[in-house]
């Protein structure tokens, strides 16, 4: 979503620039500038694409691996350990893609 939202930033400042030779971009004109960007990039199409990239919807399970999440398994396992032992979490997930599987359902789009 980043992407094109920035490179329709930058045409527009572009254009901008062109139209007012001689003249700085100010607080002012900012506000045009980024709302006809926003406008342009945040598009239905652009908005699926970002969600299908991500895995999101439709929803893909293989976009993360169990790989990806162990990195990050041994700093939680420190830190829970120096949190109070009342607050234990349990998982029902095999995995924690499994588990994303689980959490999240596909809903249809409208």
């Amino acid at each position: 979503m980043m992407g094109p939202f920035t490179t329709k930033v930058a045409q527009k400042q572009n254009s901008w620039l062109l139209n007012n030779a001689g003249q700085e971009i100010s607080i002012n004109n900012l506000h045009g500038i980024i709302r006809d960007a926003f406008d342009l990039s945040f598009t239905q199409g652009n908005i699926r694409a970002g969600f299908k990239e991500t895995g999101v919807w439709p929803l893909d399970t293989t976009v993360f691996t169990d790989e990806d999440f162990e990195k990050f398994g041994h700093d939680r396992q420190t830190n829970n350990k120096q949190q109070s032992s009342s607050l234990m979490v349990e998982s029902t997930a095999a995995s924690p893609t499994a588990g994303l599987a689980m959490m999240l359902k596909p809903q249809p789009l409208h």
